[in-house]
């Protein structure tokens, strides 16, 4: 693997412009996550609680979340039943099929 781009695809021009929500109430953890995702041309946005991560989640339909599922008041589990439920990311998206048997 030669970076966190590879994670999407091996073409590195379509991952320059691809978006992480990082979900992390630790500012140091989500601050670093977000440095080693920019230097790999992820754009990011950061949330430090779960009903913040639902608005950005919403409004700006990231390519991946990076999601802490220890979050105080509405946690990370509350957070991922929240997204699936209401999101067609998951069916539609090439590695979401997989996982759900299709």
């Amino acid at each position: 693997m030669n970076g966190v781009n590879d994670l999407f695809s091996g073409d590195a021009t379509v991952n320059l412009m691809a978006l992480v929500l990082v979900v992390e109430d630790e500012l140091t953890l989500a601050q670093t996550l977000e440095l080693y995702l920019r230097r790999e041309n992820f754009k990011t946005e950061r949330a430090g609680e779960g009903g913040r991560a639902l608005e950005l989640f919403r409004a700006s339909r990231p390519d991946l979340v990076i999601l802490d599922l220890g979050l105080p008041g509405l946690g990370g589990l509350k957070v991922l039943k929240t997204v699936r439920a209401g999101s067609s990311t998951t069916r539609d998206h090439p590695h979401g099929a997989r996982r759900r048997g299709r």
